[in-house]
Formats: C-alpha cells, sequence, structure tokens
C-alpha cells in the first residue's frame, strides 16, 4: 500500500535512498516523469547506466516519459496512462522550466505551479507505492541566452525550486535541489574556461551537462559511491580502507605498491561527447 502524507505532524522520516533501491525486487521499474529536458533521454541514460553497473543482478527496467513543452499540470494529466499504469517501483519527477513561463518571479505563476505539483505528487502517493523523488529544475544559462537573464529568470527558477522542496517534504517524497548544485558547476567551469557552456541554447543542457546532472541526481539521493575506493600504507604493507573492493596479494616497499584490487563495479563509462564535463568533475562533491 502507498505511503500516505502525514498532514497531522511532522512527516515520518524517509528511508535512505540506497536502502530503498537495495531492497527493490528483480525487475523493478523506475520511471523519468518529465518536460524536455528528460525527453533528451540523456540524464536519465547516465543513471541508467550508472545503476545497472552497481546492481547488476536486479534487472532493473528504465521508462522515460518526459515530454517537450510540459508543466507539472501536463504530467498530472498523462500521469495515469504513462506512469501509473506501469508501476513503477521508483518515479522522479521533473517540472519547472515551463511552469515559470520564461518571465520574471510572479506569484500567481508560484501558486500554479505549487497547485499543479502537490495534486501530481498527492495522486502518486495515494494511487501507487512507487518512491518518488522531486527534482527542482535546473538553471539556465543566461550568457547562452541572454533575454533569459533580461527576465531574471534564474531568480524564478530559484523560487519555483523551493516549492518543489516544500511540496515533497508535504507529500512524502524525495528532494534533489539541482538548481544550486548546478549553477554552482557552470560558474566553476567558468573560472576554469571562460567560455565553457553546457547549456548551447540556455535550457536545454548538452552531453557534458546532462552528465552533471546525473552526478547531482545520484548525488543527492545518496547513490553515488565509487566502484572502488582504497588506502594502503606503503611504509607498513597495510590495507587501512577498502570501500567497495578487495585488495590482495598486497607486496609494498619504500618505492612501490603492487596488488590486485578487485571492483565491486565497473568504471562508469564517459562518452566523448560528455568530456568537457571534467572541467567541474574533479571538484565535484555530493
Amino acid at each position: 500500500m502507498a505511503q500516505m502524507p502525514n498532514p497531522g505532524g511532522a512527516a515520518p522520516a524517509l528511508p535512505p535512498f540506497h536502502r530503498v533501491v537495495r531492497n527493490l525486487p528483480a525487475g523493478a521499474l523506475f520511471a523519468f516523469l518529465g518536460d524536455s529536458i528528460t525527453e533528451q533521454n540523456l540524464y536519465t541514460l547516465f543513471v541508467e547506466l550508472y545503476l545497472r553497473s552497481r546492481w547488476q543482478a536486479k534487472g532493473f527496467r528504465f521508462l522515460n516519459v518526459g515530454w517537450g513543452g510540459n508543466r507539472a499540470a501536463d504530467g498530472l494529466a498523462r500521469l495515469r496512462r504513462d506512469v501509473l499504469a506501469r508501476e513503477p517501483s521508483v518515479v522522479t519527477v521533473c517540472f519547472g522550466m515551463n511552469d515559470g513561463e520564461y518571465r520574471a518571479p510572479d506569484r500567481a505563476v508560484l501558486r500554479t505551479y505549487r497547485r499543479d505539483l502537490e495534486a501530481l505528487l498527492r495522486r502518486l502517493r495515494s494511487e501507487s507505492a512507487a518512491a518518488v523523488a522531486v527534482l527542482s529544475p535546473p538553471p539556465v544559462d543566461v550568457d547562452a541566452a541572454p533575454p533569459l537573464g533580461l527576465v531574471r529568470y534564474n531568480e524564478t527558477l530559484e523560487r519555483l525550486a523551493a516549492v518543489a522542496e516544500e511540496a515533497a517534504a508535504t507529500h512524502g517524497c524525495h528532494f534533489v535541489n539541482l538548481f544550486h548544485p548546478l549553477l554552482q558547476d557552470m560558474r566553476r567551469a567558468r573560472s576554469i574556461q571562460p567560455d565553457a557552456c553546457f547549456v548551447p541554447d540556455g535550457v536545454h543542457p548538452d552531453a557534458a551537462g546532462h552528465l552533471i546532472i546525473a552526478y547531482r541526481l545520484l548525488a543527492g539521493l545518496g547513490l553515488a559511491v565509487p566502484a572502488a575506493n582504497a588506502t594502503i600504507d606503503a611504509a607498513a604493507g597495510q590495507v587501512l580502507s577498502a570501500e567497495s573492493c578487495l585488495v590482495e596479494d598486497l607486496v609494498s616497499d619504500l618505492r612501490s605498491v603492487r596488488c590486485t584490487l578487485l571492483a565491486a563495479a565497473p568504471p562508469f563509462p564517459v562518452p566523448a561527447e560528455a568530456a568537457a564535463a571534467e572541467l567541474v568533475a574533479r571538484q565535484l562533491q555530493p
């Protein structure tokens, strides 16, 4: 039975998302509901590849139900057909980019977004047993699309992100703030390379931008863990720590260390078209 919101007081603590995923049955379905950024099928594909590599035996399935131009109200209108009828075990919900109407902050716009998003989450929680993760809208790149800067659209998106966080808490859903981390990542990239741009049209990320979104999503849900991480005291010839791996046949002296490292999962493959994410990858923190 679906877990219902608790209007009579503080919402019960949600289980860590890594525990949710670990306890899913084999063949569980993940559904990604959203607008054109989801429909691009890039951050969703990266998340799929990551989860498949970490839980290979689970045989998870994945469904992209992003639709260009959609707002939360549109997601609600097609929720039965596109999501509930498929009986997913996990649903991510990412709306807001179009809900802001590409204009300066407006209270009426915020009220409409809150009403529609809460109605969508209410149905998901009452008609499905799925674990739900609400994602804030990502920022726009005002350098790539100056008109969005003129209307202060990132201010609008920041307020929509706050609404999304409140709605998630009200309805017992997990929440991932994409807005602030991605805005920081964009600025960090430009501090390293002034012409760096992960959002060519200002709204829709390229492959590198989607890879960073996927990381922020996985990190926000506590799922971004290394395939292997080990610390070795070479002088003592000891393994001090080993995360997600086994270290065997350790031989060391003051000049070298040799060992066999058996990782719990393969390294994540980064396609050439997303390689520009390297500008910020080494500095990314959950």
